[in-house]
């Protein structure tokens, strides 16, 4: 009797929607703000730092060429989560503030680090690069 072997894979979870955005404007003299938008589909969610083990937390930084500095950037106040943990949800953003090296016109690089999850599966961590010029 031959057996025919039939391969049974489960419908894999589709990569959710995470849309990221960045651009700068100017605060006062040398000094401006980065600003993060993260767009996240509906039930999904990036957990925020610190995240629980095994976890990627949402992380952001500012590149900054010589002579400029980038400062902490703030986050908004996170949601509880089901398992206790703090998440964001649906629109994220996020400030960083920079000074300028004096230079008329920069390019700062920003790295968003996150790890997208449904509450049925998470997904590969990502690092996101951006370049933002300071107007």
């Amino acid at each position: 009797m031959k057996l025919d072997l039939i391969a049974f894979r489960p419908e894999e979870p589709r990569q959710p929607r995470v849309s990221i955005s960045a651009s700068a404007r100017r605060s006062d003299g040398d000094r401006f703000e980065v600003l993060v938008r993260i767009e996240l589909e509906k039930g999904v969610h990036l957990y925020a730092d610190p995240a629980p083990e095994g976890f990627e937390p949402l992380s952001v930084a500012v590149s900054t060429p010589d002579g400029a500095a980038s400062g902490e950037p703030s986050y908004p106040e996170p949601k509880a989560w089901e398992d206790g943990a703090a998440v964001y949800d649906d629109v994220v953003d996020i400030v960083v503030p920079v000074t300028s090296g004096g230079e008329a016109r920069q390019s700062l690089e920003v790295q968003v680090r996150y790890q997208a999850c449904t509450d049925q599966a998470c997904f590969l961590p990502k690092l996101e690069r951006l370049l933002v010029v300071i107007p």
